[in-house]
């Protein structure tokens, strides 16, 4: 069974105790549990003004290291997005890109033409909803969540692209199983299914198929995320969820 983590993160995160979070060891990190391939993003792109900034090195420092996929950041506000998607679409280890709506911000509606250039591209793309639990961040820095239903939503105006929802709630997936089954190439990851016994209830309610592992390394402690997984459902369900979804997902060839 080949464990597959489809949101982990790198980089300076403020409301974090200072640590080691480069590329190499949330990589080290992660494989220490198992995992064989991890999908690394930039923190950083949530901070700066160009959110494209960050992705020269994390590009480069995924590739110097076995088992990692970097997930560069996209950001339609940004007038270079073409190119550096185009060239994103060149690099072989990049299997997915991901847009940060929360902390542009932008309506995901404004998205709609650069989902259509990612489809052509063949990159699969990772939106993410939510970043820090909102109990942690600053009060005077307040990010809100972005609607899984918007998630779902363009995804629905786009249903060649495979769509991942990144840090969507337990009840928020839910709620929105019925939507999410009904679009053949939409995903949603585990990593802020933190409620008690959420991932096994998500699979009971049918979207075993759709769930992808994410640790949200580190942001989170990786531990929790995978026990969610490993002990409480059945080893076939369990293996579903660790790798074979994803493989399906970001390798459809």
């Amino acid at each position: 069974m080949m464990v597959i983590d489809c949101n982990a993160s790198a980089g300076y995160w403020p409301s974090r105790p200072p640590m080691d979070c480069s590329v190499a060891a949330v990589a080290a990190r992660l494989q220490d549990l198992g995992v064989d391939r991890a999908f690394v993003a930039s923190l950083e792109s949530a901070w700066c003004r160009n959110p494209h900034a960050p992705n020269q090195e994390l590009v480069a420092d995924a590739a110097l290291l076995s088992g990692v996929s970097p997930v560069p950041t996209l950001d339609p506000t940004v007038h270079t997005w073409r190119d550096e998607l185009a060239n994103l679409g060149r690099m072989p280890n990049v299997r997915m890109v991901r847009l940060l709506p929360a902390y542009s911000p932008y309506p995901l509606y404004e998205a709609d033409e650069m989902l259509e250039e990612i489809r052509l591209t063949g990159l699969a793309v990772q939106i993410q909803t939510r970043l820090d639990d909102p109990r942690r961040q600053h009060p005077l820095a307040q990010v809100p969540d972005v609607p899984a239903a918007e998630v779902v939503a363009i995804a629905r105006r786009h249903p060649s692209v495979t769509v991942v929802i990144g840090g969507a709630r337990f009840v928020e997936l839910r709620a929105l199983k019925d939507e999410i089954l009904d679009l053949n190439r939409l995903y949603a990851d585990t990593s802020q299914c933190d409620s008690m016994d959420a991932v096994r209830v998500l699979c009971e309610d049918g979207l075993r198929d759709r769930l992808l592992y994410g640790s949200h390394a580190m942001l989170f402690d990786p531990v929790s995320g995978l026990r969610r997984v490993v002990d409480d459902l059945d080893d076939e369900t369990a293996a579903l969820i660790l790798g074979g979804n994803a493989q399906r997902a970001l390798w459809p060839n």
